[in-house]
Formats: C-alpha cells, sequence, structure tokens
C-alpha cells in the first residue's frame, strides 16, 4: 500500500481542475471524480457501490519502458553498464547498482530526515505488525527552501527515473527507512493492491529502487523469496526491479522482506538506513 502523508497536496488541487475545452472538461471531471474516490477511501469509506474499485493493473507504455531499460542495463544494448550486476533475470530482472548513491548525497538526505522520522505506516490495517522500522518522507514542502537535502532528493529522483526509463514527475518522493536493532520489515509487495487509495492518483507502482545508506555488520539482508536471494546490504550500493510485468500485471513473485538488524558484537548499536524510490505509472500529484 501507499504510505501515509505522499499526496497531502491531491486534495487541495482538486478544486483547481481546468475545464476550458470540451475534451479538457472531461479529463478534469475524471481527475476530479478520483479525487473525490481517493478522498473518500483514505478516509476509511471508499463506496465500492458508487465509485468501483481502482484497478491493480498499470498502464502499458510506462510498464513496459522500465522493462526494456532494466534489461537494457542488465544484458546489453545501448543501455549497457558494466558495473550493474543483474541478481535475476527470470521472472523478473533484478539489479545491483554500487556506488549508486555519492556519499555527499548520503550526508545531505540524512541532514534533510532530522526531525521527521515516524513509525513506519503498515503495509496492511489491522493485521499483525509487518515492520518495526521508522520512515522519513522527503517530499516537496517539507524540506528548507533552497537546503542541501532539496537538492539531494531531487537528484535521486532523477537518477531513478533514468534508471526506470520514465520521466521524473512518476517518481514519489523519496522515502528514508531506519531500522534499529531487531527492526524488520516483513515479505510484502510493493504493488498496490485494490484497497490501497493512492492508486486513484497516481495509479500502480511499476518499479522500486532500493538504496542503501547505511549498514551494520550483520543482519538486515532484503530477502527475495521467490528467488531464493538474500542481498546484504552495502553502503552506497542499490537495487532495482519491476513491480509489474511488461503488460502492467502485478508481480507477487517480486515480494521481499527486510530481515532483522542484528548485533556484530563489536558494541556498537546496530542500524540499518535505507532509501525507498517508487515509480508509478502516472504522475505524481504534489511533487517536484
Amino acid at each position: 500500500g501507499a504510505e501515509a502523508g505522499l499526496f497531502e497536496a491531491a486534495a487541495a488541487a482538486a478544486a483547481a481542475s481546468d475545464a476550458g475545452s470540451a475534451e479538457g472538461g472531461r479529463s478534469s471531471a475524471a481527475e476530479a471524480w478520483r479525487r473525490i474516490a481517493w478522498a473518500c477511501a483514505s478516509a476509511g469509506c471508499p463506496r465500492p457501490a458508487v465509485f468501483g474499485e481502482p484497478s491493480t493493473m498499470a498502464a502499458e507504455a510506462p510498464s513496459a519502458a522500465v522493462w526494456q531499460s532494466l534489461h537494457g542495463l542488465a544484458t546489453g544494448g545501448a543501455r549497457a553498464d558494466a558495473s550493474v550486476t543483474p541478481l535475476a533475470l527470470e521472472p523478473f530482472p533484478l539489479l545491483r547498482l554500487p556506488r549508486w548513491l555519492p556519499q555527499g548525497e548520503v550526508a545531505a538526505l540524512l541532514e534533510a530526515a532530522e526531525g521527521l522520522w515516524e513509525p513506519s505506516p503498515l503495509a496492511v490495517r489491522g493485521a499483525a505488525p509487518l515492520r518495526s522500522s521508522e520512515s522519513a518522507v522527503l517530499a516537496e514542502g517539507r524540506l528548507p527552501a533552497g537546503g542541501r537535502g532539496v537538492e539531494a532528493a531531487q537528484a535521486v529522483r532523477q537518477r531513478a527515473a533514468d534508471l526506470f526509463g520514465l520521466p521524473v514527475s512518476h517518481m514519489e518522493p523519496p522515502q528514508l527507512v531506519r531500522y534499529g536493532p531487531g527492526a524488520f520489515y516483513a515479505p510484502h509487495v510493493d504493488w498496490g493492491s485494490a484497497d490501497d487509495p493512492s492508486l486513484w492518483l497516481a495509479g500502480q507502482r511499476v518499479a522500486s529502487a532500493l538504496a542503501f545508506l547505511e549498514c551494520s555488520d550483520a543482519g538486515g539482508a532484503t530477502h527475495f523469496p521467490a528467488l531464493g536471494l538474500r542481498v546484504v546490504p552495502e553502503p552506497g550500493a542499490a537495487l532495482a526491479w519491476p513491480n509489474v510485468d511488461a503488460r502492467g500485471t502485478p508481480l507477487e513473485a517480486t515480494e521481499h522482506e527486510a530481515e532483522p538488524v542484528v548485533a556484530s558484537g563489536d558494541g556498537v548499536p546496530p542500524r540499518k538506513v535505507a532509501l525507498n524510490l517508487w515509480a508509478r505509472d502516472r504522475p505524481v500529484p504534489g511533487t517536484w
């Protein structure tokens, strides 16, 4: 499901629809309808008899763009990158990118997150706890104008958009996640199910990039059960994968988990800080 607080600007923007032309009027009316459906669902009153359910299918063009870009990086062609390690190609491409985050950006992002940390939202409301981390969403309006954090947040969004072959407007605001001793995130997928209100506004999450800022010496691996693969975090490195197939169908095989961070025995409290960058199949409201 989408993280809380990412689309706070959407409700205010609903009143700004432009109905200038006949076609623009129809488009604006459809957009306003989606915003109303989102507002109702976010308030716990989804009204499926009125609005139906949002589609979990992603648009085909951006879905195909992600697959073409990631496959090109991994297997050759114009986008081939020798530094990229393909950890898997089937049933979906999973790429490891070393030195993806420069140290200067790491410091700026961590500095920007101070004062923004809060308990991470759960992926499933009312279920057993799925995660025990803290999150900081580096969204527009939450960072001091002109600060290093704004520049770093914009830079990583653009880099992720280029990685996926999509416009930067399709990228959600960067989200930092901090794991303390024993903290974890149980198996989950990043794409949204039909009860995810954000699907009304921003469509489906078509791709994920997961970068690591700080890592303990033990624990905290990212586990992909369907691949039988555990990736040990390394500062500055990133993982990237699609969340849907090339036609836009969500991929169950992308389920993954953040394994508990454990002490290494050196007396230093264990900690892991990661960066989530999610791409949607359409422009995301309320972002840069």
